[in-house]
């Protein structure tokens, strides 16, 4: 890992929609430079000791939400390391203003047509593991998601358009966008 990164001193935290690639990049972008990963969708399920669907049905998003606070608080709370988040956490008021404090935030960013084409195909035991390709119309689902929230990934302290990029290739732009915030800040 790069001196730079190192002295990043805090968490980078990769902020987006559903089929962005948080997990997968975050996951590669973390074995790259030499630091820990975290999910914070597992550690929700670790601390809540239910899944994040059985939350939803059984306490409702309120509870969830909670929930997804502590995670992320728990996360960066582990120092230098990078931790994705599920695409509703830097909506949330108190949740982006945690990342904004003590983590680096990476939006990345996709259009609609990208993010379907990701997560048409995610599904366990034959069955949809979003819950929004579940519903009539998927692309218009999320197009009226993101635009809902794309104001506030938009406040992101870095943004990596991943469209036309392979995993890689997105890992790559993401430490290139790393070192520019470093010799900007």
């Amino acid at each position: 890992m790069s001196a730079e990164i190192q002295n990043i001193g805090k968490p980078i935290v990769i902020v987006g929609s559903m089929g962005a690639g948080k997990t997968t990049i975050g996951r590669e972008l973390a074995n790259k430079i030499g630091v820990s990963f975290m999910d914070s969708d597992d550690k929700i399920i670790e601390l809540a000791g239910k899944t994040i669907e059985e939350i939803f049905q059984k306490d409702g998003e309120n509870v969830f939400r909670n929930f997804e606070y502590a995670s992320v608080k728990t996360c960066l709370s582990q120092g230098l390391g990078v931790v994705s988040t599920g695409g509703g956490a830097f909506v949330q008021e108190n949740t982006h203003a945690l990342i904004q404090e003590q983590g680096l935030s990476v939006y990345l960013r996709a259009d609609v047509d990208t993010l379907i084409d990701r997560i048409q195909n995610d599904k366990c035991d034959g069955k949809a593991i979003r819950p929004l390709l579940e519903k009539s119309d998927p692309k218009s689902e999320l197009r009226d998601l993101l635009s809902l929230r794309s104001a506030s990934y938009e406040k992101a302290d870095i943004i990596i358009d991943t469209d036309q990029l392979s995993v890689e290739e997105a890992v790559n732009a993401v430490i290139q966008g790393l070192h520019n915030h470093l010799k900007h800040a």
